[in-house]
């Protein structure tokens, strides 16, 4: 993924003492590519999360899903970055549905 640290044009200062900007950056590019690849219903209406909202098991589901993608960090194809990422998406998704 490539990162706001590549454009020679924005202040360090701007991007987290430790890179933590371009990082949440990267994880918001990643959520919005997946809104085309989520797993639906003939109609692509309906999608797990809304399962998952429908059950009341939104939250604790999403949170072992993070779990589950930090667990796998390093044993799947290496350390792949998507898997971070992916922990990141699904504990934003917790937080959100805890906040309504």
């Amino acid at each position: 993924m490539t990162s706001l640290k590549d454009n020679e044009d924005i202040p360090d200062e701007l991007l987290g003492k430790y890179g933590e900007i371009t990082a949440l950056m990267d994880v918001e590019k990643y959520i919005n590519s997946t809104y085309n690849g989520h797993y639906t219903n003939d109609e692509n209406d309906l999608q797990s999360l809304d399962v998952w909202k429908a059950r009341g098991s939104f939250s604790n589901t999403c949170i072992d899903t993070s779990i589950k993608y930090l667990i796998r960090y390093g044993k799947k194809d290496g350390k792949q970055e998507s898997d971070l990422i992916k922990a990141c998406h699904y504990v934003l998704l917790a937080i959100a549905n805890e906040r309504n």
